[in-house]
């Protein structure tokens, strides 16, 4: 929000009852650090809602059938790796 983006969050929804039809015109991508151990669904549900999106995963799910299929199937997405684990600094943590 401090550089000027606006900020969509459903911090009191579930992310798989949130009404993406509704959201689609709003959000012009999707950026989340999702639980690893739901990331399938998660991934499935963004495919789904047709919009871009960043996530952070770790890098061998690369090599996942699941990916491996994704992949085959969509070729128009992107992959970025970090050149080494990220490390994340806090500075600033305002709360509603």
């Amino acid at each position: 929000q401090e550089e000027g983006f606006r900020v969509i969050s459903t911090p009191n929804q579930n992310f798989f009852d949130v009404d993406l039809t509704a959201l689609k015109s709003k959000v012009d991508m999707v950026v989340t650090n999702p639980p690893y151990s739901i990331k399938i669904r998660i991934l499935d549900r963004l495919f789904e809602f047709g919009k871009p999106f960043a996530l952070l995963l770790p890098a061998h799910f690369m090599f996942t059938k699941y990916w491996m299929n994704r992949a085959r199937r969509d070729s128009s997405f992107k992959v970025a790796l970090a050149p080494r684990r990220a490390g994340f600094i806090k500075l600033f943590c305002r709360h509603p």
